[in-house]
């Protein structure tokens, strides 16, 4: 691409994440992640068995490979390796959604095309409030660009519960800050 270019995340890794998961053959889905997920499965979780498990932190170790090239299942990401040690069928189910996703779009490129003609950087920056329902914080998410392209892309699980919408995005709004100081080094 002219004055840019384009990276495409390994095809033949989602190939092998949907043979490991066995979504092969299953519909596409629309969206890495599902909201309210777990409203579909037991309180009381229904861990993997060993061999499942196996398959379960190999294919997180793939879907984290593939992350750095695709912003785009970021925060599906981050629901996926807390619960590396014991899996539950819920977990499997999200791991199955993403690599379902990652299917229907396994040609979609990440396109670097700075814009000459911006010099500012902008930061983008938003959060949800107690999302996480294992333990109620908060993920907040971003981007940062320069000329247009984004440099730093990030979902992070916010540290402490937040007590209120605003609260989540003061954090969010810290996490931007503190990431923008990495800016000098990436420039220089």
């Amino acid at each position: 691409i002219k004055g840019g270019f384009l990276w495409l995340a390994n095809p033949e890794l989602i190939d092998s994440l949907s043979e490991l998961t066995g979504t092969s053959n299953c519909p596409v889905a629309k969206t890495p992640a599902e909201k309210d997920a777990h409203k579909r499965f037991p309180e009381t979780p229904v861990l993997l068995d060993k061999e499942t498990t196996g398959h379960y932190v190999e294919g997180v170790g793939k879907a984290l490979w593939i992350g750095g090239f695709r912003g785009d299942i970021l925060f599906a990401l981050t629901q996926l390796p807390p619960h590396m040690k014991t899996p539950a069928t819920l977990d499997w189910d999200r791991l199955c959604r993403l690599s379902r996703y990652l299917r229907g779009t396994r040609d979609l490129p990440t396109a670097l095309l700075p814009d000459s003609s911006m010099t500012e950087i902008r930061a983008y920056v938003d959060s949800d409030w107690g999302g996480n329902h294992d333990h109620r914080r908060s993920t907040s998410g971003g981007v940062i660009t320069i000329a247009g392209a984004p440099v730093i892309i990030w979902s992070r699980l916010q540290a402490v519960p937040a007590l209120s919408s605003a609260e989540a995005e003061l954090y969010s709004l810290g996490t931007v800050s503190y990431t923008h100081l990495t800016l000098p080094t990436i420039c220089s």
